[in-house]
């Protein structure tokens, strides 16, 4: 078993199914005592040869972030909110058993770190293991070695709001050739209009004021609307096609 738990703040019944989804890279563990509501943390074997629970805490930060990332993605729901992933924070860290609080001080000034040296990346598996079909695990396993795919899943860990979803914008639009990407657009059902609506909100001060990309530059206002919601489904689409084209990474089985 693996040698740290994390505690998780904003938990939601989303994050608990993934209880059952025992990945390679990181795992929700659900454990229950006698009466007692059953209780979910977060850990992943990378962390097990650390011994400072500052460097555990910080790759750790960066595995919760790729595991947000990936649940933001393979959201089906459409009445859910499709940002709420990005919202869960680590609250104490334990060793696995024991109920010594080894949480280090100052825990919101650590900064992610990033856990895949090259002995993990290449780190071949064990006979018992094997990434599962199930998104999550499989595309947090392919980040090790594909940094377009560790990119994505950090941006859409990061919050689903104008900004973010314009970098991620531009992510995919560096990833992919001119022609690569009119073909995801096409694939998906996605104008270049509708893009265009998508960037002239968002630029846009007046419209958003401070969670616009830009500050006030006097855009003139899109002539047609587009909600946060509206523009979250649109990066979402357009995501999903891409590392399903490229990668062979289905959302949704």
């Amino acid at each position: 078993m693996p040698k740290y738990l994390f505690t998780v703040d904003h938990l939601n019944t989303r994050t608990e199914s993934h209880s059952s989804l025992i990945g390679i890279d990181v795992s929700i563990v659900r454990i229950e005592e006698d009466d007692s509501p059953p209780e979910f943390f977060f850990t992943s074997k990378h962390l097990d040869d650390l011994t400072d629970p500052k460097e555990v805490w910080a790759k750790g930060l960066y595995l919760l972030a790729l595991y947000k990332g990936a649940s933001n993605i393979c959201t089906i729901d459409p009445f859910s909110a499709l940002d709420f992933e990005s919202r869960l924070s680590f609250v104490r860290l334990y060793y696995w058993g024991e109920p010594e609080n080894i949480t280090p001080d100052n825990p919101h000034l650590i900064t992610p770190e990033d856990p895949f040296n090259e002995e993990k990346i290449n780190c071949p598996l064990l006979i018992f293991e094997s990434p599962s079909s199930h998104f999550i695990n499989n595309s947090i396993y392919k980040s090790r070695r594909e940094t377009k795919i560790r990119n994505l899943l950090l941006q859409f860990g990061n919050g689903l709001g104008w900004i973010n979803l314009y970098a991620i914008l531009d992510s995919l639009e560096t990833y992919c050739s001119k022609n690569k990407f009119s073909t995801v657009l096409s694939n998906c059902g996605i104008a270049k209009s509708d893009l265009n609506t998508f960037t002239g909100i968002a630029n846009n001060f007046g419209l958003l004021g401070v969670v616009a990309r830009h500050g006030d530059k006097k855009f003139a206002t899109p002539k047609k609307s587009m909600n946060l919601k509206e523009a979250q489904s649109l990066m979402l689409k357009i995501t999903r096609e891409y590392l399903g084209l490229e990668f062979g990474l289905k959302w949704r089985q």
